[in-house]
């Protein structure tokens, strides 16, 4: 894994620690994502 990759993962990661509204966004996209998934 690239290191500047693996840099800009652990800011958006920071970011979503910092911002609740965004964490919750993410989980429910990462949510939708799979029930799409799991029906397709």
């Amino acid at each position: 894994m690239d290191v500047s990759r693996r840099l800009t993962h652990l800011s958006m990661l920071k970011e979503i620690l910092l911002k609740p509204k965004v964490y919750i966004y993410y989980q429910a996209l990462l949510m939708i994502r799979f029930t799409l998934g799991s029906r397709a």
